[in-house]
């Protein structure tokens, strides 16, 4: 055995650890066969603690526990550029020096599937086998959750870590659409991990990933942002909406392109328009301010679904390479009906300096989705028998 910074590593296994997200794990736990098949090997996983519960969702019962640190991780993409017994393959090609497939990814090209198929070296005809996941709800969580009956009970999952923050839905919709519930009389539970939802911290319930994914599995329906959770849940829950923001986020994520035909009917994956929003307040044309990772997202939705995106205004706009005209801060700009602000910092400053150079509106995101009747999109409003 050689020992990899107190690891035991057994030469006759290829092991394989996913650097990011749970959603990442679930994929790559889901090909497993096909690259043991691929590379003639026997693969082991060495996993985050946060990621054990997929461990358990695939029955993996031998796995190392373990976090590597970025140094590490580029070493060990060096070491290893395939599954290879007694070494540790890094399961992204961010780390194995091929930019272009994760490029390809994020502009569209490929899959969230497909990039871990490219990188792992295997064909996209390969079979993804679905987590077998059925956890209890102990007596202890219905006890701390104060719930009575399980099927009034919707666990709403606000939280959306691979997103920009400002991304994530306004703590007001949640609160909303808590309180739509109530009066339905059905008894809602939060899940959250940090302080960006903090005002739901009333009807938060501290909870382990694995009692989060019981409770998934087990209550009436689940209303979740689109997470690496939603990889593990799917497939035994009873209800399911699925929030994406935008039509790019849906794009890169949807459950149909990574898992084929979602085959339980009662999952739904919403994606909130931005550009229906806008065309709903009145608008017909607009520009965006900012071009960073959001800006592009954004982009990407309002042209896809034909929304009129007449430029975009950034600081930077001398290094921006984009499909559409860019303008300065400090340039004359031409008419638009709205400024749609993509940044998250400075908005009132922003506002108010756009507001002294064009006629029509500014607006950032979050202003968008409380003024356009989002809210019954978070839902599963069309089940009129309960909902």
């Amino acid at each position: 055995m050689e020992h990899f910074r107190n690891l035991s590593i057994d030469n006759r296994y290829a092991y394989i650890y996913s650097p990011y997200g749970i959603g990442d794990l679930v994929i790559i736990c889901g090909l497993k066969k096909s690259v043991e098949e691929k590379y003639n090997v026997n693969i082991r996983f060495i996993v985050k603690p946060a990621h054990i519960i997929v461990m358990k969702a695939y029955k993996e019962e031998e796995y190392l526990i373990h976090s590597f640190s970025d140094s590490e991780l580029k070493r060990y993409g060096e070491d290893a550029a395939k599954p290879t017994p007694g070494k540790i393959f890094i399961a992204h090609p961010f780390y194995h020096g091929n930019g272009k497939v994760n490029n390809d990814f994020l502009n569209y090209c490929i899959t969230f599937k497909q990039l871990f198929m490219i990188g792992l070296g295997i064909s996209d005809k390969s079979k993804l086998e679905l987590p077998a996941f059925s956890p209890s709800v102990s007596g202890d969580l219905l006890e701390r959750t104060n719930i009575k009956d399980l099927e009034r009970a919707v666990l709403i999952l606000p939280e959306m870590k691979s997103a920009s923050s400002y991304e994530n839905m306004p703590v007001e919709l949640f609160e909303d659409l808590i309180k739509t519930l109530k009066e339905k009389k059905y008894y809602p539970i939060v899940n959250i991990s940090d302080d960006t939802y903090i005002d739901l911290k009333p009807y938060s319930v501290e909870m382990s990933l694995e009692e989060v994914a019981a409770l998934a599995c087990s209550c009436r329906y689940v209303i979740s942002m689109r997470s690496g959770l939603c990889d593990l849940i799917f497939p035994c829950v009873k209800m399911l909406n699925i929030i994406y923001p935008n039509y790019s986020f849906w794009k890169l994520f949807n459950l149909e392109d990574s898992y084929g035909a979602v085959s339980n009917s009662n999952i739904k994956e919403t994606v909130l328009s931005i550009s229906k929003s806008l065309f709903n307040m009145g608008y017909r044309s607009c520009a965006l301010y900012g071009y960073g990772n959001v800006g592009k997202r954004i982009l990407y939705s309002l042209t896809t679904e034909g929304f009129p995106v007449e430029y975009i205004i950034d600081q930077n706009k001398n290094d921006i390479l984009s499909p559409i005209d860019v303008y300065g801060s400090e340039d004359e700009l031409p008419g638009v009906d709205v400024v749609l602000i993509t940044l998250s910092c400075q908005i009132n400053e922003i506002k108010k300096g756009l507001s002294r150079k064009i006629d029509g509106d500014v607006i950032d995101l979050h202003e968008l989705w409380m003024k356009s009747g989002i809210l019954k999109e978070l839902g599963f409003y069309e089940d009129n028998s309960d909902c």
